[in-house]
């Protein structure tokens, strides 16, 4: 099963991948929603780091395992700044042009992110596990249904991820 975390306060258009920042006040709102659609007794909680997805983690299971494996793209020099600010700079547009490929300036590229979701997926695979919960953001839910599914890297990002999405993969 795989969480996205819920809503964050953060203002329209910045950029935050790696920045912790701080859950809406519609959090236990939106917690309770998704716990009510999830069966809690799962063999392992595994969550990003980042308080955005361990505050959800810690509610589904009082033992959470956090991996930074499952961290969102890190952005590098971008973070805390605004898509509207940066877009027209050189490195946006490279980045842009091959996000794939070109990592942000000081960051990682999506291929980069991509390798150590599947990295995580592959350690998890092989364990003795049976049930597990996935607590993360959207960028590595779409990395790593897309390395489930056999999609393409563009073709991740056709899926779409919001706030409190819940996928059930079974392998």
């Amino acid at each position: 099963t795989l969480i996205r975390h819920t809503t964050v306060d953060v203002p329209p258009g910045m950029i935050y991948g790696h920045t912790d920042v701080p859950l809406s006040a519609s959090f236990i709102d939106e917690a309770e929603k998704i716990m009510a659609q999830i069966n809690t007794n799962f063999d392992v909680v595994y969550s990003s780091p980042l308080t955005r997805c361990m505050q959800l983690a810690q509610k589904i299971s009082s033992k959470v395992i956090p991996d930074s494996r499952l961290m969102e793209l890190n952005f590098g020099n971008w973070e805390g700044k605004f898509w509207n600010d940066i877009d027209q700079t050189p490195e946006a547009k490279a980045w842009f042009a091959d996000y794939v490929n070109t990592p942000a300036p000081g960051g990682e590229s999506y291929a980069q992110m991509i390798q150590r979701c599947k990295a995580f997926l592959e350690e998890i695979m092989t364990s003795h596990y049976n049930d597990v919960c996935i607590v993360s953001h959207g960028g590595p839910m779409r990395a790593i249904k897309s390395i489930i599914e056999n999609k393409t890297p563009q073709e991740a990002f056709d899926i779409n991820v919001g706030y409190g999405e819940i996928f059930k993969i079974f392998i």
